[in-house]
């Protein structure tokens, strides 16, 4: 199974590591987002543990990061997470409502459907390690060689994954 996490935290705690290693130990698959601080990874759990997989947020219409998403070597992959003007839409806090939000916690649940979709589809992947090698190579580039802040290897396209080809039109830049 997969399961996605938006929490974030200053500092590592030994039960919530232990608790991601038996999640893992039963081939659970723990989604983390990577924070919405635009800081290093390296200072928030669940985001720095290599027992999840950290996703950041890209723009959607340009494919380079958010001003907001945090960064760092933990960081796997990135989703388009929403920005001020093109928000996503999900349920709201109130009965039948819909609301537009931005942030990690938008692009991570992404990443829990693509891996839910695969091992739906049959897909068996073992190890965290395995999952990530499998996604890489299902990525879209996308335009941050010229940024300092690493955020992930780039972002799977769910069409990729499915197909187990490669398309790169998913980013048009204008």
């Amino acid at each position: 199974s997969c399961n996605g996490a938006s929490i974030g935290y200053y500092e590592t705690f030994s039960a919530g590591e232990a608790a991601l290693q038996y999640a893992l130990n039963k081939k659970c698959y723990l989604v983390a987002a990577a924070g919405n601080e635009h800081t290093d990874t390296h200072y928030v759990w669940p985001a720095k543990s290599n027992r999840c997989l950290t996703i950041s947020s890209i723009s959607y219409s340009t494919g380079q990061y958010t001003d907001y998403t945090n960064y760092g070597s933990s960081v796997d992959f990135a989703a388009p997470g929403g920005e001020d003007n093109r928000r996503i839409y999900g349920i709201g806090k109130g009965n039948n409502t819909y609301e537009g939000e931005y942030g990690t916690s938008m692009a991570a649940p992404y990443y829990t459907a693509v891996i839910a979709d695969l091992k739906a589809n049959g897909r068996a992947f073992g190890t965290l390690s395995n999952l990530i090698k499998s996604l890489k190579s299902y990525c879209n580039p996308y335009l941050t060689s010229s940024s300092s802040y690493y955020v992930g290897n780039g972002c799977v396209y769910l069409g990729n994954a499915i197909n187990r080809t490669i398309t790169t039109d998913m980013f048009k830049t204008t």
